[in-house]
């Protein structure tokens, strides 16, 4: 908002209309798809990540390049919502869109696109009957079916895939986030009745397989309607709590995935960022991770918060809150991990005790002083538009999906170039590790962290080899010794390894390079001074509850001998307590409990002796229940 100010004092003899062009100005629009266009998709260019534009409420808003359109349960190229579209009968002309972005210079240029038939549609009722083609009669209602192109949940929905239900990270659940289903025959191995004992509230025989809808079930579902009958994308048991015990993974419900969106403007306010679920474990912690996407190499994941049950919520409700005060980078989707480990199901996808989740509702920075323009949206700070989706593999062929092309933002952001054609012209490529050497205590993550610096030469052209040339591993110890980043976990032994990194590019002749680095590893035993490395990978405190706080601390060490992690912070009693080891995440341990005022900052240390930095906390804002009107879900 200062820059406007500024840019709207030194333009005082510049028209009003040139000072317009070129500004940033928010919009959202809310309306029915009216038409569709591919720009730029002939010949060569015809490609799976075309852009173009749509038509809603007499606007015409620029689709860029890149854009993937965000459906209830699944992300679509926007070619292929044009194609779509365009397909005699399908029914998508006047389907609701929400639109986020920018007016830049005069044009307005989406950044979030999300499509539905009503984003708030909702209906409630109990099962009359089922059958085993898999419709559901509603008891004086509508026959619902379950959009399921890959027969996970049901006999099968293939008609509209677009709109499916999510048969990885489940969309047809019990209250607790259990998977359901509609038996397709009477002994149904993939739907058994005996995963469903008597009674609507039971421990779960076997998490590795769904569990059968019956009659009397009471249903919240969401669809869209197709002739007489709603086909379902989403569907809640309401009436049905699945449980397990501690020995299973916990089943993951997330309810919101909403994010209050920074910004440095000081004539905004911001909301703050909550994620809230269930679990079907009263004893469950989760840790809560953003997915980071690589234009080239996919997704990495990132620790952002952990979150446990609510004490005393017999539903078991958990809540994550960070306060948006702070500049983040956002991501597309999280991961929310049970830290009691993870079960794949038999014959599907889906993975029991995590659950990736799309945000379900950015609220954009808003103007708090009247009068004033209102801040533009700062889609730099979005990863997944800024750098893209990368290896689509919806796509046809698999499509690297880069930035947001034209980018409703002040700067295009540079496409990262994973491979180029012919290479000779392009030098050798010169390999580089950092750090150059490295000195660990035994039993921690080791990293070979290794580049290319020639930038001429992208990393899709070069093949990376790290291989040990002093020392002995145990074979397959090391990991991804094919990739830029190899990793060991350094054995109990006072030793030293070197290990030699070759990157190679092949064109008319092979051209390589090499580097090495030393690994010290050092014990207890021989030298009493080395520590472990900790530190704080998230720290929130909120005032609900009397005061929530919720802390995650890691250790570099990650073979079980950092068994104890220890956190410090004034407001607890005694000033410290002992942090909770996760399973399945070597060397993270966990912390949250309610009645605990705001220490302000909080410390870990660890059995082996490592001791993190201070980590402050952040100050509350907004309530993310003040919303601003308008604002979508996407």
């Amino acid at each position: 908002m200062r820059v406007q100010i500024a840019i709207g004092l030194l333009g005082f003899f510049v028209s009003n209309a040139a000072s317009q062009a070129t500004a940033l100005l928010p919009f959202s629009i809310i309306g029915g798809l009216d038409a569709v266009t591919l720009t730029d998709c002939t010949g060569a260019n015809n490609l799976a990540n075309c852009g173009g534009t749509i038509s809603v409420n007499g606007y015409t808003i620029t689709i860029p390049k890149n854009t993937l359109v965000a459906f209830p349960a699944a992300f679509v190229p926007f070619k292929q919502l044009v194609a779509k579209f365009n397909t005699a009968g399908s029914g998508y002309a006047g389907l609701e869109v929400a639109i986020d972005g920018n007016v830049k210079n005069s044009v307005h240029i989406a950044g979030l696109f999300s499509i539905s038939q009503f984003s708030l549609e909702i209906n409630m009722g109990k099962i009359e009957s089922l059958a085993t083609n898999g419709a559901i009669k509603i008891l004086n209602g509508p026959t619902i079916r379950i959009n399921d192109p890959n027969a996970v949940y049901s006999a099968g929905y293939t008609l509209d895939p677009f709109f499916t239900a999510d048969d990885e990270n489940p969309s047809i659940i019990a209250f607790s986030g259990a998977s359901m289903c509609v038996p397709r025959s009477a002994t149904d191995a993939k739907c058994p009745q005996s995963n469903r004992p008597t009674g609507n509230d039971f421990f779960i025989p076997d998490v590795t397989k769904l569990v059968p809808f019956r009659i009397g079930d009471h249903l919240t579902f969401s669809g869209r309607k197709v002739g007489t009958e709603v086909i379902c994308f989403e569907i809640v048991v309401e009436n049905v709590q699945v449980r397990t015990r501690g020995t299973q993974s916990s089943f993951i419900r997330v309810e919101d995935a909403i994010i209050g969106v920074f910004t440095g403007d000081a004539n905004a306010e911001m909301a703050d960022t909550r994620f809230i679920g269930y679990f079907s474990d009263a004893a469950a912690t989760a840790s809560i991770f953003a997915l980071d996407v690589d234009p080239c190499t996919g997704e990495t994941e990132r620790l952002v918060g952990n979150a446990g049950v609510r004490n005393g919520d017999i539903r078991n409700k958990w809540l994550w809150r960070a306060d948006a005060t702070t500049a983040n980078q956002y991501t597309r989707e999280y991961i929310i991990k049970s830290n009691g480990g993870q079960t794949q199901m038999t014959g599907n996808s889906i993975v029991v005790g995590q659950y990736v989740q799309p945000v379900t509702e950015w609220i954009m920075p808003e103007a708090n002083v009247p009068g004033l323009e209102l801040p533009s949206y700062p889609f730099e700070k979005f990863d997944h538009l800024v750098k893209g989706a990368g290896p689509f593999v919806a796509a046809e062929p698999d499509t690297i999906f880069g930035p947001l092309d034209p980018f409703p933002g002040a700067t295009q952001p540079v496409a990262t170039v994973c491979s180029v054609g012919n290479t000779d012209n392009l030098g050798e490529p010169v390999a580089a590790i950092s750090p150059a050497d490295q000195t660990l205590i035994a039993g921690s993550l080791v990293t070979l962290s290794g580049s290319n610096t020639n930038a001429a030469l992208p990393n899709g052209n070069l093949v990376f080899t790290w291989t040990l040339v002093t020392g002995t591993l145990v074979a397959g110890v090391l990991k991804d010794a094919t990739t830029p980043r190899a990793s060991f976990i350094a054995p109990q032994v006072a030793t030293a390894y070197t290990f030699s990194l070759n990157i190679c590019v092949t064109g008319s002749a092979t051209r390589c390079n090499t580097k090495t680095t030393t690994i010290t590893v050092q014990t207890k035993a021989s030298n009493a001074a080395v520590t472990d490395v900790v530190k704080v990978e998230s720290f929130t405190w909120v005032s609900s509850q009397s005061g929530t706080i919720s802390v995650s601390c890691r250790s570099n060490v990650v073979d079980g001998t950092a068994s104890v992690m220890t956190l410090f912070a004034t407001t607890l009693n005694g000033g410290s307590v002992s942090m909770v080891k996760a399973t399945g995440d070597p060397g993270l341990f966990t912390y949250q409990s309610r009645s605990v005022k705001n220490p302000g900052s909080v410390s870990c240390t660890s059995n082996l002796g490592g001791t993190s930095g201070t980590q402050v906390a952040t100050a509350k804002r907004r309530s993310v229940l003040k919303r601003a009107p308008g604002k979508n879900r996407h």
